[in-house]
């Protein structure tokens, strides 16, 4: 062979080598890292363990259970508003009557069916109720209106917070069933006080579907 031919073909013989001995050691440098004892390997980072760190990291943290004594007693719609039957008076006249619903029983007002509240049958002393509220609410709202087939008498219903008048409701036999609002002020105690106005048979009112808030 030629020696210029022969020195040409070892020079790049010896390139190639080269070429490959410089793409491991870039891969290795990649794969190894500097480690204080000398020959000691590193782990070698990669994308999966990367991905496996993130994920660890960002667990989702347990929701701590709620005790069971802090949850309220009391049945609530989904407004949140506390129904009026869970907290029943604790004292009535004995004309008054108390539905919960869960008996079969009702009474109807301007046609409807009602099955939960209090009636209160009005004669000269008329009739009331008293609520215990330990101060939890600011608001009651409830349905009120004259039972059919009763007196055809108008009536005035009072209401007494903490034993000081509050507000009062004048409701006229004939009307249709009225809701209104009572503003209780987070008020402990609560009178519902009801007389007809003028006698024209003895009447009996309701109250229902009532929703403290």
């Amino acid at each position: 062979m030629n020696p210029h031919v022969k020195s040409a073909w070892i020079i790049g013989l010896c390139t190639v080598v080269a070429g490959g001995i410089g793409a491991l050691a870039t891969h290795l440098a990649m794969t190894w890292g500097a480690s204080d004892d000398i020959g000691s390997p590193i782990t070698t980072v990669t994308a999966t363990s990367i991905v496996t760190a993130t994920v660890t990291q960002t667990a989702a943290v347990p929701t701590p259970s709620v005790a069971e004594d802090s949850v309220a007693p009391h049945t609530t719609d989904a407004a949140g508003a506390t129904q009026w039957m869970s907290v029943p008076a604790y004292e009535t006249t004995r004309d008054v009557s108390m539905y919960t619903g869960d008996d079969g029983r009702f009474f109807t007002m301007a046609g409807k069916r009602y099955t939960n509240g209090y009636t209160l049958d009005l004669y000269e002393s008329g009739a009331h109720a008293l609520f215990n509220l330990d101060g939890k609410y600011a608001n009651l709202k409830l349905d009120v209106g004259r039972v059919d087939g009763t007196g055809a008498a108008d009536a005035v219903l009072r209401v007494f917070l903490d034993g000081k008048p509050g507000p009062s409701f004048d409701l006229r036999a004939e009307d249709l069933v009225r809701t209104i609002n009572i503003r209780l002020g987070y008020a402990r105690q609560l009178k519902l006080q009801m007389s007809y106005i003028k006698y024209n048979g003895y009447p009996t009112y309701g109250l229902s579907n009532g929703a403290f808030s």
